[in-house]
């Protein structure tokens, strides 16, 4: 092969290849199949579920979080969004930093009442990484990590 047959192949290799994907594929969202476990003693009570990316930046505000909705039943179907962003805007000279998040970095889960402030939000499962898996198990109040499961 001469120098200018291996340097086009060399070209046409690396255009080839700037064009495929790291091979992590896609941020996408993930379902949580959430179980109430106020319900098997009592009647359910109701809550809000939130994620907590492990990414968290130090702010006066509490803890950052996500709001996956509420559980008013034994069972919920809630999705963890592919990814969000957090903005902290700083109050003197106005300058923002934003912190980002995707299923693919870890995170944990945790609840709150309606009796309780966010401020005191805060999580109560161990960390996973929702891209892991496109459906997600836990069982809330509780304090083990979602498990893998079947979409809700």
């Amino acid at each position: 092969m001469s120098g200018k047959a291996t340097l086009a192949t060399c070209a046409a290799l690396l255009m080839l290849l700037a064009g495929c994907s790291d091979g992590t594929g896609p941020v996408l969202p993930s379902k949580l199949l959430v179980t109430n476990t106020t319900c098997f003693a009592a009647p359910c009570a109701t809550f809000e579920v939130l994620a907590f990316p492990e990414n968290q930046p130090a702010t006066p505000g509490g803890m950052w979080s996500l709001d996956l909705g509420a559980v008013t039943g034994p069972f919920a179907c809630l999705t963890i969004p592919a990814s969000a962003a957090f903005t902290i805007t700083d109050a003197g000279s106005g300058a923002k930093t934003v912190i980002r998040w995707t299923t693919k970095q870890p995170v944990s889960i945790g609840l709150i009442t309606s009796s309780q402030f966010r401020l005191q939000a805060s999580p109560s499962t161990g960390t996973f990484v929702a891209a892991h898996a496109a459906a997600w198990s836990v069982a809330l109040p509780g304090n083990t990590a979602p498990v893998p499961g079947r979409e809700c």
